[in-house]
């Protein structure tokens, strides 16, 4: 299915692997720019390939069971790729 994501900033969490990436690679394939997140690095190695096929995105690691991690992620993904989009 195709979606419009163009000008759109997405933010998908536990996006170094399995759905969570699979997500990220679908929002940019439908033109999202996307803060990739992970607690772990492998969140990186999902920017990359995402870089690699042309799309946008920026890594962020941070833990969405701790709010204060969350708030301070999404204050850094604001600030780094613009605010967030809701639908």
């Amino acid at each position: 299915m195709k979606v419009d994501l163009e000008g759109r900033v997405a933010l998908i969490t536990g996006a170094g692997q399995g759905i969570g990436q699979a997500i990220a690679y679908a929002f940019v394939e439908n033109g999202a720019t996307v803060a990739v997140n992970d607690f772990n690095p492998a969140g990186e190695q999902t920017v990359g390939e995402i870089r690699r096929r042309g799309g946008k995105a920026e890594f962020f690691r941070g833990d969405v069971g701790d709010v204060q991690s969350v708030n301070e992620m999404v204050a850094a993904v604001e600030k780094a790729m613009g605010r967030l989009t809701s639908s």
